[in-house]
């Protein structure tokens, strides 16, 4: 026949024999005969309950409590996180102490077969650890760094820039600098091309005057194409939504002589041939 299932649960049993004050004497009855309790600072594991309440003695002095923070449920098994604090008659609670994790496993008749315990460090390696190690090896002989081997060029294009630094640059013996130097260089780049096409778009899209040098005509005339080309494909209207039609034809304002003749001529064309955009 299978064993019965005990009664109490693993968790209810952990709150009341662990959440304050613990006694070493109540846990070590709850425990099965053959309990196995590894406490990971430890070297061996403590078997038996005359060795599980000697080593809660030596854990849990006069004084002394433990705080469960969380508690897992279960019915066979269950465990928790805790805190020590000091004991306080009517006053504030104490500053929490050492931390740690209990895991317990309960045999067939209910009683604590096996436990797993472990807490942090009581020593941490924080600042006053960094700055010592600095100290230390602050003055050591290091080997001497090899002069750089590739050749510092400025490449165009993500790509090219990826494969300049992880393909020639470092290896070389380029310094981190490099990289942030090229991407700098490139993000300068894209804004001023960014900038430039707003700046034709607008000229182009206006039909302003020419204040700009005749050496932008090329860029002004892949600019207008591509309007023309935007505008035959959406046949767009200034004063309404860009709705597709079936016209191939582009609209009167994008059919306009490129780019405009300068100086501008004087004289004022009839209100019926100007145009209404824009």
């Amino acid at each position: 026949m299978a064993a019965a299932a005990p009664t109490t649960g693993c968790d209810s049993l952990l709150r009341s024999l662990f959440d304050g004050v613990v006694s070493p004497d109540e846990v070590a009855a709850a425990c099965s005969a053959s309990v196995e309790w590894d406490d990971l600072t430890l070297s061996a594991p403590a078997v038996g309950r005359d060795a599980v309440r000697a080593l809660l003695v030596s854990k849990f002095p006069r004084g002394s409590k433990l705080v469960i923070d969380r508690l897992a449920d279960g019915q066979r098994s269950g465990g928790f996180t805790w805190h020590r604090e000091a004991v306080t008659e009517n006053g504030p609670p104490s500053a929490a102490g050492l931390r740690g994790t209990l895991f317990a496993e309960l045999d067939a008749e209910g009683q604590i077969c096996y436990v797993r315990e472990a807490c942090e460090p009581i020593l941490k390696p924080g600042q006053a650890t960094e700055a010592l190690l600095k100290a230390v090896t602050e003055n050591a002989d290091r080997p001497p760094k090899p002069p750089p081997t590739f050749t510092q060029r400025t490449p165009t294009g993500a790509a090219s820039i990826a494969r300049y630094l992880w393909e020639e640059a470092y290896p070389g013996g380029a310094e981190p600098t490099e990289a942030l130097v090229r991407a700098l260089a490139f993000a300068l780049a894209l804004a001023l091309a960014l900038a430039l096409a707003l700046a034709l778009a607008l000229a182009v899209a206006l039909d302003l005057p020419q204040p700009y040098p005749l050496a932008l005509s090329p860029l002004l005339s892949l600019t207008r194409t591509l309007t023309l080309a935007l505008a035959r494909r959406c046949a767009c209207s200034p004063t309404t939504s860009c709705t597709r039609t079936s016209t191939t034809r582009s609209p009167s304002w994008a059919r306009r002589r490129w780019p405009p003749s300068w100086p501008p001529s004087t004289s004022r064309a009839s209100s019926s041939s100007r145009s209404r955009w824009p």
